[in-house]
């Protein structure tokens, strides 16, 4: 990782921190001009592209999980390893994903609880999030991890 700091990245692309999330920072970078229809037959952009940046976190009983009605993917950019946790409520699994380190984007299904998390200690990760059809405020559904336990085996 080069010397540029979580400050650097945070001035250099105009983030903003992050509305429902403590420590993220983010821009929106993209927002396609041609609609399409959504899952729920409204119109939307077809597509849209943010940047975030985590701050340093660690999984509690209390982040913040989200789930949103369409496919997320998380492209890792710059900075520390980032850890993408998201519950398989068929297998009734809580799945684990490492990026930046040999994996470097990957796609959350629509409808899934996730969260992103640097656990690294002192760290941050810089990274792009693509949503198709594109993002709105209005699909975001949050909760703590705390009440989604009961989704999958401990």
């Amino acid at each position: 990782m080069t010397g540029k700091t979580k400050e650097y990245w945070i001035e250099k692309l105009g983030l903003q921190p992050h509305p429902k999330e403590e420590k993220g920072f983010f821009r929106e970078t993209y927002r396609d001009e041609y609609t399409v229809t959504g899952r729920t037959g409204e119109e939307r952009a077809a597509s849209t592209v943010i940047y975030f940046l985590h701050d340093h976190d660690v999984l509690t009983e209390n982040t913040t999980f989200f789930k949103v009605k369409h496919t997320e993917m998380i492209h890792h950019y710059h900075g520390s390893p980032l850890t993408l946790y998201y519950i398989d409520e068929k297998e009734r699994k809580l799945n684990v994903v490492k990026l930046g380190e040999e994996e470097f984007h990957f796609p959350f299904p629509k409808d899934t609880w996730f969260t992103r998390v640097c656990e690294v200690d002192g760290g941050y990760s810089l990274i792009g999030c693509t949503v198709s059809p594109g993002f709105d405020f209005k699909d975001l559904v949050t909760t703590p991890f705390k009440e989604l336990k009961s989704l999958f085996d401990s």
